[in-house]
Order: C-alpha cells, then structure tokens, then sequence
C-alpha cells in the first residue's frame, strides 16, 4: 500500500493522470487544472488517495487470516502509524509477529521436534507475554510498570505499543524474558 501511496502521491506531483484499480475507479489528473487551484486540487487529492487506501488496508488486514498474532497487537491497519517507537529490538519483534525463536511457530515451520515450552504448554508469543509460570516475576514487573488501568483493558496488546511507559516496561519484559529463555533453552 505505501508503494501505491508514493506512486499516486507522485504522479499527483508530475501533474501526470493516475489510474489506481485498486481504489474505485479513482482516476486524478491535475494537468487540467489551472495554477490557481492546482496546489489546492493536488492537497485535497493526497487527502482522498489517503483515505481510500487506508480504507483498502483496513479491508484486507481485517480479512487476512495471516498476521494474527500482529492482529492483535496492531487490529487497525494504519494504527501501525500511531506507534510509539518503529525500531523495535528483535525480541520485542518476536513477540509482536510470533515469529523467531518461539517453538510452536518452529514446530509448525518443521524446525523444532515439538511445540513445547519448558513449562510444558505451547510456546507462543501469548503464552510468554500473559501466562507462562517461568515468566511470572518479569510480568509483575511489567504490569507495575504499566499501571493498573492498563491491566484491566480487555485488549491489552495495542497499548503496550501505543504508549510510552508501556512500551517502555513490555520492551524491558521482552528482553529479559528471552534473554532467561536463551540460557534456560542451552540446557534443552
């Protein structure tokens, strides 16, 4: 969708007709238009190519039924621009995707012989960040971190990568948790 975005957004520039299929039969064209209004035309056409492509993106990464566990940090398409930080570290990755060095995703890809974490439940990026007993202490830690409200909100997920403090304690969780993983998974 970004190409797009910066396709349109270009053409919009160049003066140039853009046809974008995707977006109902939206077709722009700023050549006809006089100096007078094409600054203003081209503005307001960068505003309807937004919506229109955020309202695709939504559609698809609502229908999708790849990135579930992303889903549920980020349910909203272009709420991945509201963020706290982009650069995230890798394990703060792993368990926004559920990918990496989880066992159940390895299992599920034919790299792991089982699924299991050493707790003896599956080993994924929920079960770490909000069940797992070897991660207890870590957790309490975080959810001190975070605050109260915030452990009482049904979806807990987006807040801990839409506010700072919480990002913050889930960054710092995320990385002591598979940093005690990394040297409890070398005796396996």
């Amino acid at each position: 969708m970004e190409v797009v975005r910066a396709a349109v957004r270009y053409g919009l520039r160049r003066g140039t007709e853009v046809r974008v299929p995707m977006l109902r039969a939206l077709r722009l064209s700023v050549a006809d238009i006089t100096d007078d209004y094409r600054l203003w035309f081209r503005e307001r056409m960068y505003g309807e190519v937004e919506e229109e492509l955020n309202r695709e993106w939504r559609n698809r990464w609502r229908a999708s039924t790849k990135g579930r566990t992303t889903f549920s940090f980020v349910p909203d398409a272009a709420g991945g621009r509201r963020l706290v930080s982009t650069e995230m570290p890798y394990a703060v990755v792993r368990l926004v995707t559920g990918h990496g060095m989880l066992r159940a995703k390895m299992f599920e890809m034919g790299l792991a012989t089982d699924p299991y974490c050493a707790c003896g439940d599956p080993e994924t990026a929920e079960h770490i960040i909000m069940e797992c007993d070897l991660y207890n202490d870590l957790r309490c830690i975080m959810w001190r971190r975070v605050g109260f409200p915030f452990c009482l909100a049904g979806d807990v997920f987006p807040l801990l990568l839409e506010n700072a403090s919480a990002y913050v304690a889930f960054r710092k969780f995320a990385q002591a948790a598979f940093e005690r993983r990394m040297t409890s998974v070398v005796g396996r």
